[in-house]
Formats: C-alpha cells, structure tokens, sequence
C-alpha cells in the first residue's frame, strides 16, 4: 500500500553509551519528534541479555510514537 500523503518521513536515532541507552524519531529537519524519546539505564550491571533488551526496549517505545503520522524510513545507531 503507497504511504499516505499525510506522513512525515522520520528516522530512528539510537545512542548506546556506558550509563543509558536512547532512542527517539528525528524528522527531517533533525528534530526531535514529540512524545518519541526514550531512555534505559545500561552499565557494568548489565548481561548481555539484559543490555539487549534496553536497546530493545527504548527502540519499540520509539518506534510505537511514530504513529500514523510519521513513516519510518531509516535508523542511525
């Protein structure tokens, strides 16, 4: 199905660091998208597993505020 007329092309920004990990949609004009930025704490705590399921996380939480709104059309790690 063509993308609707309506939709605002954003992209998916994740930064991975020692003590948080984030990610949020960022339009066009490199702007934060409203309501779509998230953040989990990481640290030398964390397995693997856990690790993963941040990055995870804060990136369908991200994605889920993208709406019908917004169409996701790349991702910057």
């Amino acid at each position: 199905m063509p993308a609707a007329e309506s939709e605002s092309p954003v992209a998916l920004a994740v930064d991975i660091g020692g003590t948080k990990v984030d990610a949020a949609l960022v339009d066009t004009e490199g702007r934060i998208v409203p309501g779509s930025r998230h953040r989990a704490p990481t640290g030398a705590e964390q397995t693997p597993e856990t690790f993963a399921g941040a990055i995870a996380s804060v990136c369908a939480r991200a994605t889920d505020a993208a709406g019908p709104a917004h169409r996701l059309v790349g991702v910057g790690v």
